[in-house]
């Protein structure tokens, strides 16, 4: 079996880091022969490169475009509009020749696009009357604040004929998919059972794990802990991911320097997977501040590093913590303060103890990377004798 996947993407990110554990798990324990297609704009991707060629996956460069654009907010964004649909339309065009090319040289028996906002590939598919699959791990406009191109309500039909993965029900219900017998909710794998862990005696600092960006609500999370540390000084809010928005960095230690909490924030940048195992397993707590998480690894991670989650009470954060019961759901700054306190005053109990115990051997059913490449499997082999 020879499968093409279709990335939007090249950096370290959610998406990425889950099909990458999905691809090592396909080919050492199913032996199939994979393929990647990566954007050829891509800047960051060493790391990826690097990773594939370790798992000696042939990856291949080509056009790649997502299918959305920012909402219109000024007189500017329409004026401009009918030149960026233009563009977009011509990239699209560019991009369906190159990936017909690639897919007609190496012959796969599906393909695989590894987000939403990737159109091409299906449509591709389609015409070359080859199995394609849709995994969607993103709302899109919930959590990005896009529109989506041409329009939400095609999108969705298309996707109501297709075969398509959704990372939780949730966001198979935010695009009408409950009565697609072609659409399949399956959960990330983020760990093999083998590599759960859990310390007793934790550190004092709170973590968020998770690229530096707006939608990640990074600020909210620094606000509730500038609040926490009106009564409690002890503890740090370390805060690990890559940043490749500027402007939201400078707006993050500006707000920091306004709530006198200047050196008990630290930005501790991108850690790969041991160093987050670490991280997770030795923090108080993680915060997930984002307003809509697909899936939210990062929350199933911590859980099985054996650390608890405070998420905000939305999309796939909600999903996972109701499931597991591992931590707590806020609604409001005030919550998340409270929780945090909460916590803390949890933390290297015999509690704190059973409540990750408990939370991991649910986790372990629902995302570990093994169940995960299994259903995948199972899948394929339904895609091809469809």
């Amino acid at each position: 079996m020879k499968i093409l996947y279709i990335i939007h993407t090249t950096n370290m990110d959610g998406a990425t880091l889950s099909l990458l554990d999905m691809m090592e798990g396909l080919k050492k324990e199913k032996n199939i022969t994979l393929y990647v297609a990566y954007p050829t704009h891509s800047k960051n991707n060493q790391l990826l490169i690097d990773k594939l060629e370790e798992l000696r996956i042939d990856s291949y460069s080509v056009q790649i475009v997502m299918s959305v654009y920012a909402k219109i907010k000024s007189l500017k964004d329409v004026l401009f509009f009918p030149l960026r649909t233009a563009k977009l339309l011509v990239k699209k065009i560019v991009s369906r020749i190159q990936l017909k090319s690639l897919i007609i040289k190496i012959s796969p028996d599906i393909i695989h696009t590894n987000v939403g906002v990737i159109h091409e590939g299906e449509i591709v598919a389609r015409k070359l009357n080859i199995p394609h699959c849709w995994h969607i791990r993103e709302y899109q406009d919930k959590d990005f604040n896009w529109k989506i191109f041409p329009s939400k309500q095609k999108f969705i039909s298309t996707l109501k004929r297709s075969n398509v993965i959704t990372i939780t029900k949730n966001i198979n219900e935010h695009f009408q998919l409950q009565n697609n017998k072609y659409a399949y909710a399956i959960s990330d794998g983020v760990l093999y059972e083998n590599e759960k862990k859990y310390i007793h005696n934790k550190e004092k600092y709170f973590l968020c794990a998770s690229r530096i960006s707006p939608e990640k609500r990074i600020n909210e999370a620094i606000q509730g802990f500038a609040e926490f540390c009106k009564s409690n000084n002890d503890y740090k809010l370390l805060i690990a991911g890559y940043c490749s928005n500027t402007k939201y960095m400078i707006e993050l230690k500006n707000l920091i320097t306004k709530l006198g909490i200047v050196g008990k924030v630290e930005f501790i940048g991108f850690k790969n997977k041991n160093e987050i195992a670490e991280l997770m397993s030795k923090a108080c707590v993680l915060i997930v501040a984002s307003q809509y998480e697909g899936l939210g690894r990062m929350t199933a991670e911590s859980i099985l590093y054996g650390c608890l989650v405070i998420g905000r009470n939305t999309g796939g954060t909600k999903e996972v913590l109701e499931h597991t019961r591992g931590g707590w759901l806020y609604n409001n700054q005030d919550e998340l303060t409270k929780f945090m306190y909460e916590a803390v005053s949890l933390a290297n109990t015999e509690q704190y103890k059973y409540k990750v115990i408990a939370a991991q051997n649910i986790a372990v059913a629902s995302y570990s990377i093994g169940q995960y490449v299994n259903k995948i499997y199972e899948l394929y082999n339904k895609l091809i004798t469809k």
